[in-house]
């Protein structure tokens, strides 16, 4: 009985607000360090994490909550919210609760991610009023925490888009610094392109709306009839896979 009502008293203050939690955990970290509940907590904040974004290399530092929370390892998954998907943050509080019959908490745990992972940036200097091709941009690690204006990650999102502004050699390739051009109209006969291995096959067919370099479109086969869905290249063609 007396664990419990510790327990309960705690959940009490730790659900008190956000900045409250974070106070609590600020405080004493280093003496619950190494306790059970903290282990848990840490693996289950690393593995969500991981989870919502599986193609960066994370560091993820966090500070343990205070022991005088008298927090219990809990029984069953933890939750951690809230994981909203988006470009990471290099601070956050994350919300984790344990929602167990006999020992039920939340606390505010605060993080410090720092996430490593390929980016689109200029194989060479591009001067304003550029047009993109694949040989204009390449695949390269950066610290995607720190990339607060945004990132591309597939060359075809910036292919076929004109630069607004000069890019020097390295740099990452920002989403404002495109203006993409539509290259296909509404109704305008393309040309539909299907590759295989070395199979490649052409037909004719109807753009059903406006497309964009790299962007996806339904055109309509002209000998089918059949709607089919590809990807819009620079020269207007129109790539489908098999």
């Amino acid at each position: 009985m007396k664990t419990e009502r510790s327990v309960r008293a705690s959940r009490g203050r730790a659900r008190a607000g956000p900045w409250a939690g974070m106070l609590l955990m600020g405080f004493g970290a280093a003496a619950a360090a190494e306790s059970p509940v903290n282990v848990q907590i840490r693996a289950a904040v690393e593995a969500a994490l991981q989870a919502q974004w599986p193609d960066q290399t994370l560091e993820i530092d966090l500070i343990a909550p205070d022991a005088r929370l008298n927090l219990s390892p809990c029984e069953r998954p933890l939750a951690i919210e809230p994981l909203r998907p988006g470009p990471l943050r290099s601070a956050a509080t994350l919300s984790v609760v344990c929602d167990a019959p006999e020992s039920s908490w939340r606390v505010y745990v605060p993080a410090r991610i720092s996430a490593m992972g390929e980016v689109l940036v200029a194989s060479r200097p591009l001067p304003a009023g550029t047009v993109l091709t694949a040989q204009d941009v390449t695949l390269a690690r950066r610290r995607m925490t720190d990339l607060s204006y945004g990132y591309l990650k597939h060359a075809e999102a910036a292919v076929g888009s004109t630069l607004r502004r000069p890019v020097t050699e390295g740099a990452v390739i920002l989403p404002s610094q495109l203006a993409q051009a539509v290259v296909v109209r509404r109704g305008q006969q393309v040309v539909i392109e299907a590759a295989s291995g070395s199979i490649r096959v052409q037909g004719n067919g109807e753009a059903l709306a406006d497309g964009l370099a790299g962007r996806r479109l339904k055109v309509r086969n002209g000998a089918s009839g059949r709607i089919v869905e590809g990807t819009v290249q620079a020269d207007g063609r129109v790539r489908v896979d098999f």
